[in-house]
């Protein structure tokens, strides 16, 4: 398994359905280029330094509870007046729940937090072209 595509799958995962909770809870338009991006890219920062963070024992909480269920709450992302993080982290462990059986979980989560923080112009280009890719699939459902 090359678990550098693992790890950039799930990194596409997590960044998909953090962009997309804080759309959906703070909607900007279609106007609002400069915003968005601002945001975006905030978003992705903090996701991927708390992701970066993560232990083991963190993660294996976060995989013991229910869906409706989170971590501790002195283990969430820190709030941010930029957007809702505690929405955005919420739909991350979400994320992290769904992880399949048999991966070195810890690896791919925090490689997944150092995939974010490792940004470039292209590849947030190639981010947000995948996340548009996997929710427009995701509209039939």
């Amino acid at each position: 398994m090359d678990m550098d595509k693992v790890i950039q799958a799930f990194a596409v995962q997590v960044f998909t359905a953090a962009i997309d909770m804080a759309q959906q809870v703070d909607p900007l338009n279609g106007t609002q280029v400069d915003e968005q991006h601002a945001r975006t890219m905030q978003i992705t920062q903090d996701v991927g330094n708390w992701l970066a963070g993560l232990s083991q024992d963190d993660i294996d909480a976060a995989k013991q509870f229910g869906p409706d269920d989170s971590l501790p709450f002195d283990r969430w992302m820190p709030l941010s007046n930029d957007y809702d993080s505690t929405a955005v982290c919420a739909v991350v462990q979400r994320v992290i729940r769904m992880l399949p059986a048999g991966l070195p979980e810890v690896d791919v989560v925090q490689g997944a937090g150092k995939y974010l923080l490792d940004m470039n112009d292209h590849k947030m280009g190639w981010l947000v072209e995948r996340a548009a890719n996997i929710l427009v699939l995701n509209l039939g459902d």
